[in-house]
């Protein structure tokens, strides 16, 4: 992880930025310009978002996470670059490029604010990438905020066969097709599936699958 890991532990662990040279500054200007909390957070928000949809295979490739899960969903089949490399950035991107079609996936990058290199998604403009899905990420203090219980809506237990021929029903799709959706869910640590029915609305229903970790 090298010495960026270094410094992302040394901020989240005291809360102070070590005195740097020019070089480590040029090098990571998008991180050092993060006030330290947001930086707690967003780092912590990325790991459960990881554990809440695991891959099925992960291999670390030079302080990248490339994740594998049979093509279903992007985040399950993508490259995470969290810590810091040494390899060549293009070398490494042509590797990368290589294993996913090996397994028949096109290449997704996963880039975060605190993304290593910080450059990445420059280079994979040059490289004719193109940037789909942006996602925002939101969060919400719950402590304190006196929030309704609605008793119209019930929670209960669901098996995960049963979670799963409701969610392709309601999708419209065979549970055949989701096979590696269920390897997925399977795998998430301390994992729970629930249901959630309005008997107002007994037509709509929410069911979720939670993740510990």
């Amino acid at each position: 992880m090298g010495e960026t890991a270094w410094l992302i532990e040394d901020l989240l662990t005291n809360g102070l930025r070590k005195t740097l040279g020019p070089a480590r500054k040029a090098r990571w200007p998008r991180l050092l310009s993060l006030p330290v909390r947001p930086v707690l957070l967003s780092k912590r928000i990325e790991e459960v978002s990881l554990n809440a949809w695991p891959a099925l295979q992960h291999m670390f490739f030079d302080g990248w996470i490339l994740r594998f899960s049979k093509g279903y969903t992007k985040r399950a089949n993508s490259i995470n670059p969290l810590f810091d490399s040494r390899l060549d950035i293009a070398e490494k991107v042509v590797r990368c490029e290589r294993l996913y079609a090996e397994r028949g996936l096109p290449p997704v990058f996963r880039l975060t604010p605190f993304v290593l290199p910080p450059d990445l998604d420059q280079f994979l403009d040059r490289r004719h990438y193109k940037r789909i899905d942006q996602t925002h990420v939101q969060h919400f203090e719950l402590k304190g905020q006196g929030i309704a219980v609605d008793s119209s809506v019930k929670l209960h237990d669901e098996t995960l066969d049963d979670w799963l021929e409701i969610f392709c029903r309601l999708s419209g799709v065979p549970v055949a097709r989701h096979q590696a959706h269920k390897e997925i869910l399977q795998a998430i640590p301390s994992g729970a599936i629930a249901g959630c029915t309005d008997r107002l609305k007994p037509n709509r229903g929410l069911w979720i699958g939670g993740a510990g970790a």
